[in-house]
């Protein structure tokens, strides 16, 4: 008699393995747009304020480190929550236009902006421009946290999200 016919098991395919440096390249073009963004603030914001040198370098990388902050915040939210996540990003940047351009900003207002990165990030280059003003390596420690906390739930929830569990195999 002829042998029985191979049998084909269905297997799902696993999930793709962790390439730590692709995710880097991945992540590398939009922190350095947003460096270069950053970068551009400060230069446009030392050349009005008639910055010295040290000044200079100072709003240059606090400029470059909050922009890149603000890019990891919103990669978290949106990975974390999707287009709510994105959603309220953009309602982040509305808050720093309002309460920085209108003058009768109400104290709850402020109070937000004050605790999330913008507002560190506003306290760090008013102190750079303004040596007396409040602000300076407490907030640019703030924004580095900020950024540190953003990549990691951006991983975490990527690492979660390309899993599979044992239950989901079982069901396949």
């Amino acid at each position: 008699p002829p042998p029985p016919p191979p049998v084909l098991i269905a297997r799902p395919r696993p999930p793709t393995p962790s390439r730590p440096v692709a995710g880097a390249r991945r992540c590398a073009l939009p922190a350095g747009i947003a460096a270069a963004t950053g970068l551009v603030v400060g230069g446009v914001l030392a050349a009005v304020e008639g910055a010295s040198v040290g000044s200079w370098i100072g709003l240059l990388a606090s400029g470059a480190l909050a922009s890149v902050v603000f890019v990891a915040l919103n990669q978290a939210l949106a990975a974390l929550l999707g287009n709510v996540g994105r959603a309220i990003g953009l309602l982040v940047a509305v808050l720093l236009v309002a309460t920085g351009i209108v003058a009768t900003v109400p104290a709850a207002l402020t109070s937000l902006r004050d605790v999330l990165p913008v507002g560190s990030a506003l306290r760090l280059l008013t102190s750079i421009v303004d040596p007396g003003a409040a602000g300076g390596a407490g907030d640019a420690v703030a924004l580095v946290l900020w950024g540190l906390v953003s990549v990691a739930v951006t991983t975490l929830v990527v690492a979660r999200r390309r899993s599979v569990r044992v239950e989901q195999l079982l069901r396949a």
